[in-house]
């Protein structure tokens, strides 16, 4: 029989050590692991809010486009009677249509996300019972915030897109129809045993009516023979003319000394009269650019230039002599389509251009 072998036992200290929690030190480094998470949770959040508004305000501009199109067509929309969207001001615009299926048009506004605006003038689009709009002409809208830009597009078909690189109708190329064209047209085979057409009988001439004697002359009708007038033996004398005896000239009168010639009358200013030439350019995207010519009529002074975000103008201010205009040059800065107006402030007031990005 084996002897039994005592067990050891253990230490208090190792039953101790076997039943010890977390460190100080462990409780730190965990919390400061989590800190660090969740700071980069919120900074990844924070940073990607403004994309995820701009991209919501964009696509929901375009559904409600979408539906008020859908409107005009469902209830053939007559003239003056069409739905459509009007932008009110750079962050809110208002959806006209029959809400619910109705036959009536009503209206509500609705405002975009966050600080996402319009970067594009105002403008209000209808569409006709066909679905298209009723300007004829594709329409950009463009948005922007701190996170970048987008747009939606209106075709002159009425298709809606969100984000379009070019301009829809723009991108269709030109088809060149060829207008001397010659053997595209089989010709008619004729077959050699039929019957050919009957040519038709000619008309007939009428034959006359009959050969009745001619109208006769009533009878003791004759032409009277004139009777010549008697010739005058003379020649009447002639009626001698009176001499006419000429009126003397009038004495010349003294011309009085016109208003802008009297010796110290101050001349009528000029109207100091701004102008813009062109009053429109188109220039395309990504560092396209024209100029424009302002003079202000007979006036002079300084003339600044003020557009939206996505355009630049240079010199950003020069001076207009009398006589002599300035020239400023706009510039785009990036991929941002529509367009735009820039403002140029006078002495004399002010001028507008309307500035057309395109692809």
């Amino acid at each position: 029989m084996k002897a039994r072998v005592p067990r050891r036992r253990r230490s208090s200290h190792a039953a101790r050590s076997r039943n010890h929690g977390f460190t100080i030190l462990q409780v730190v480094i965990v919390l400061a692991i989590g800190m660090i998470i969740s700071a980069a949770a919120v900074m990844s959040i924070r940073a990607g809010r403004p994309g995820i508004q701009l991209a919501n305000s964009a696509h929901q501009f375009a559904g409600y486009m979408e539906r008020v199109r859908a409107d005009s067509v469902r209830r053939r929309a007559t003239p003056g009677n069409e739905s459509g969207i009007q932008q009110i001001n750079n962050t809110t615009y208002r959806v006209t249509m029959g809400f619910g299926g109705s036959e009536t048009l009503t209206s509500r506004d609705f405002t975009l996300e966050g600080d996402t605006v319009f970067t594009t003038d105002l403008t209000t689009v209808k569409f006709d019972w066909r679905g298209r709009p009723t300007s004829g002409n594709e329409i950009t809208f463009a948005f922007q915030n701190e996170a970048g830009a987008t747009q939606v597009d209106v075709t002159g078909s009425g298709d809606v897109t969100v984000g379009s690189e070019i301009f829809q109708d723009a991108a269709v190329p030109n088809v060149n129809v060829n207008s001397n064209v010659s053997g595209d047209v089989v010709a008619d085979v004729v077959d050699p045993n039929a019957s050919p057409m009957p040519t038709p009988d000619p008309t007939a001439t009428p034959s006359p009516g009959g050969t009745g004697d001619p109208m006769p002359t009533p009878p003791g009708t004759t032409d009277p023979t004139p009777t010549p007038s008697p010739a005058p033996s003379q020649e009447p004398s002639p009626t001698p003319r009176p001499t006419a005896t000429p009126s003397p000239l009038p004495s010349p009168s003294v011309y009085p000394t016109p208003p802008d010639q009297t010796p110290g009358a101050t001349p009528t200013p000029t109207p100091c009269v701004p102008a813009v030439s062109p009053s429109s350019i188109s220039i395309h995207k990504n560092g396209g650019s024209g100029s424009v010519t302002v003079s202000l009529g007979g006036g002079s002074g300084a003339v600044s230039g003020t557009g939206p975000s996505n355009l630049s103008i240079s010199p950003g201010s020069g001076t207009v002599s009398n006589g002599v205009s300035a020239v400023f040059t706009i510039t785009s800065n990036n991929s941002t389509r529509g367009n735009f107006t820039t403002t140029f402030t006078t002495p004399c007031g002010q001028v507008s251009v309307v500035v057309s990005v395109i692809n």
